[in-house]
C-alpha cells in the first residue's frame, strides 16, 4: 500500500514544527514531571476535562494544521507560565504563525511585519482597527434588526402574552 502524502505545505510544516518545538521545550522546562500524561491528569483535576495527549503531541510535532489557541493556552497555564507571558508573548507568536500559515495557503502573499492589534471582541489580529470595528458594528446592528423582526407585535401578540 502506498504511503499517503502529507497534504501540509513544507513551508507551513516548518512554521508548525518551530512553534510546536518551542511549546514542547517550554513545557519540559516547566518541571521535571511535565509529561503528556501529567498534562492530561492536571487538566482533568483542574478543569474536569482531560487534555487530549494525542492532540498535544501533534502540536509538538507540527502535525496539527491549525493548532487551537485555547489548547495552546491551556497547556501553558497548566505548566505555570505567567498570564502576562501568555498574552504578551505566546499569543503574539501564535497569531504570527497563523498569519504566515494563512498567507502561504493563499498563494504566498507576504504577511505583514507586525501582527497588528488583537480585537478585544473576537480575538483576531487586526491591521485596520477602524474597518474592523465597523464590521462588528454592522454585525451587531444586523443582529438587533433580526431580533426586532422576530418579536411578535399587534393584537395577536398581546393575546399570546395574556394567555401565555
Amino acid at each position: 500500500m502506498a504511503k499517503r502524502k502529507n497534504p501540509i505545505d513544507p513551508r507551513v510544516y516548518a512554521e508548525l514544527v518551530a512553534f510546536g518545538g518551542e511549546l514542547e521545550m517550554t513545557v519540559k522546562f516547566a518541571g521535571k514531571h511535565t509529561t503528556l500524561r501529567w498534562l492530561e491528569d492536571q487538566s482533568q483535576a483542574l478543569r474536569g476535562v482531560p487534555l487530549p495527549t494525542t492532540s498535544v503531541w501533534r502540536i509538538y510535532k507540527g502535525q496539527t494544521p491549525e493548532p487551537a489557541w485555547l489548547m495552546v493556552e491551556q497547556i501553558l497555564v497548566l505548566c505555570g507560565v505567567p498570564k502576562q507571558v501568555i498574552s504578551e508573548q505566546w499569543r503574539v507568536k501564535w497569531m504570527t504563525m497563523m498569519e504566515r500559515i494563512h498567507a502561504i495557503s493563499l498563494g504566498g502573499i507576504t504577511p505583514p511585519a507586525s501582527p497588528g492589534i488583537e480585537c478585544p471582541i473576537c480575538g483576531v489580529a487586526v491591521l485596520n482597527e477602524t474597518r474592523h470595528l465597523e464590521y462588528h458594528a454592522e454585525q451587531e446592528s444586523a443582529s438587533r434588526r433580526a431580533a426586532f423582526r422576530s418579536v411578535p407585535t399587534g393584537p395577536a401578540a398581546s393575546a399570546v402574552s395574556r394567555t401565555g
